[in-house]
């Protein structure tokens, strides 16, 4: 009987020193099988397919890249424990109006607000993408909270209000309120009772400073002022360690 040969060709393994890239064709050891003409024609082959289909991007990636960028570590909480830093209510302040139906002057509406205070220690502006919503409309009622070159400074409240004709708009009224993007784990702002403000005749030469005259003094900010919880004063602030997000 011939002796078996002990030289086993197996096409599908490379020896390690003859391993290219993946993005780099066939390994060199195979093209060095081929005759000239062949190996010419691969390779040629080869280069006008890589010209032709560009490497895709990773999953996602493109996606992301049209979105706006939302700040991180953050969450929210209502201030049950006022100190020197967080209760200060020191007008004027930054208005987001939330809803997409603009006011109309002359009109008598309910004033529903939340105040929140950036407890953060962050500068935002525009391009952090931070947006607010009311928490029983979807994510295209979201809105914008900077615009242009508009900051959100440390130590800086702001406040989010809607006007309606309704005496609370809000829907279930234990749980329904103000929702923010960049807030995680997700929380809900109920305004409560601190935040109505009712019968307030629109005027936009003079809304901006009657709101704050109601953020500070209206009746909602007089039991802040006596030691009783005032449920419109948030504030944003870092994330404790360990939280679990859901």
């Amino acid at each position: 009987m011939r002796p078996r040969s002990l030289i086993i060709f197996r096409p599908r393994i490379e020896r390690l020193e003859g391993k290219l890239a993946l993005s780099a064709g066939p390994a060199a050891a195979h093209l060095g099988a081929l005759r000239p003409g062949a190996r010419a024609a691969l390779r040629a082959a080869e280069t006008s397919a890589n010209l032709a289909t560009p490497l895709a991007p990773p999953r996602g990636v493109a996606a992301r890249a049209h979105q706006p960028l939302v700040a991180t570590g953050i969450t929210m909480d209502r201030i049950t424990n006022p100190t020197p830093q967080n209760s200060q209510l020191i007008p004027p302040f930054q208005h987001v109006l939330v809803q997409d139906r603009k006011p109309i002057p002359g009109q008598v509406y309910n004033l529903l607000f939340l105040s929140v205070w950036n407890g953060t220690g962050r500068t935002f502006d525009a391009s952090n993408g931070l947006t607010v919503r009311i928490s029983n409309q979807t994510s295209a009622h979201a809105y914008p909270i900077l615009t242009g070159d508009q900051r959100w400074e440390p130590g800086q409240r702001i406040v989010f209000y809607l006007l309606t004709k309704k005496y609370y708009p809000l829907s279930p009224t234990d749980s329904a309120g103000f929702q923010f993007n960049f807030v995680d784990p997700r929380v809900t702002a109920i305004p409560g009772p601190s935040g109505i403000f009712l019968r307030l005749r629109y005027d936009p030469a003079t809304f901006d400073r009657v709101l704050d005259s109601i953020v500070t003094s209206g009746p909602g900010a007089r039991g802040h002022q006596t030691g009783i919880a005032d449920t419109a004063i948030w504030e944003i602030i870092p994330t404790p360690p360990g939280v679990i997000r859901l």
